[in-house]
């Protein structure tokens, strides 16, 4: 309950009223908003829970795995399948190696090889002509000027 109280005060301060109670009863008096807002996050989260409850009890259970029959791939002359545990790097190493026998990359990594050869042709062309022209303009030069 609030009561109020008459204490003499401080210097400047004469005959000061103050309110004395539960720290609870202050807050209930003054932040309801906050305390309703709590309530319904509260209800909300209850609700959410019961329903996660009722879906969880009300789906059926798993299936089993279907079982594999080794008589049908065995008329195929093919082996079973394995249930074989690969790690992340096996799998990107076959991967790899499945996409590097396609058709599309080996045609692409040959026109590559070609374009690179066809590079260094034009470069060895290049430098040939290089030295044929430096060795008619030396014979020219040396021809134009006297050697003594």
């Amino acid at each position: 309950q609030w009561y109020q109280r008459r204490v003499r005060g401080a210097p400047g301060y004469p005959n000061m009223v103050f309110k004395t109670g539960k720290l609870q009863d202050a807050f209930h008096a003054h932040k309801q908003r906050f305390i309703n807002k709590s309530r319904r996050r509260a209800l909300s989260i209850q609700l959410c829970k019961e329903a996660r409850q009722k879906y969880a009890t009300a789906t059926p259970p798993e299936r089993p795995r279907p079982t594999i029959d080794t008589k049908y791939f065995a008329s195929f002359d093919i082996p079973p399948p394995r249930n074989r545990i690969i790690s992340h790097k096996d799998m990107t190493r076959h991967s790899k190696k499945l996409y590097s026998q396609l058709e599309e990359v080996q045609k692409k990594k040959k026109d590559f090889k070609v374009q690179r050869e066809r590079e260094t042709y034009r470069l060895r062309a290049q430098l040939f002509n290089k030295r044929v022209q430096d060795s008619v303009l030396k014979k020219k030069y040396m021809n134009s000027v006297r050697v003594y």
